[in-house]
């Protein structure tokens, strides 16, 4: 545990002087050129590149198709159809990129780090209903009650973070 501790300390020194080296454009408040505080005579060791993404989709739908308190009457002969259907497309789709470059001396000492995440989520309630109730079908030969959900649902993310070290005498 004290090693990743350790580590985890020359991380956060690393950040803060790359952070107060940009701050400062590479000078002291008075001035005059600093040197810059790493263990070579380069810009800051370490370098960080981060991104992220999030795309969600939250439905709640009801699709109804209800005959409700209906005479109907037919001549012995009819049809009736009642349906409903959802045919939806829902997309989710996330991206994020984090590209790191470090272009240095070829000091060993020289970190680079890239992360990137992305998430795509589709959070889908629905209710579909199809319905005779409280009606008086007289006449009727076939009657049809559908409900049917055939929807599209896509959620998606992707997350590339390359990197690339560059070093040599320059």
């Amino acid at each position: 545990m004290g090693t990743v501790t350790s580590a985890v300390g020359t991380v956060s020194n690393k950040v803060k002087d790359a952070i107060t080296w940009v701050n400062t454009g590479g000078k002291s408040q008075g001035g005059t050129q600093t040197v810059v505080p790493t263990k070579s005579d380069t810009a800051p060791s370490f370098s960080l590149a981060g991104a992220g993404s999030l795309s969600l989709n939250l439905v709640d739908d009801t699709i109804q198709a209800v005959v409700d308190g209906a005479t109907v009457n037919l001549n012995n002969d009819g049809t009736v159809s009642v349906g409903a259907r959802d045919t939806a497309y829902v997309g989710a789709y996330s991206g994020g990129a984090a590209i790191s470059l470090r272009k240095g001396k070829g000091s060993k000492d020289n970190t680079s780090v890239s992360f990137s995440g992305a998430v795509g989520m589709n959070s889908i309630d629905n209710t579909i209903e199809a319905a005779v109730r409280n009606s008086t079908l007289t006449g009727v030969k076939s009657l049809d009650i559908e409900a049917l959900s055939g929807g599209t649902s896509v959620a998606s993310g992707t997350a590339p973070g390359p990197h690339q070290e560059r070093s040599g005498r320059q």
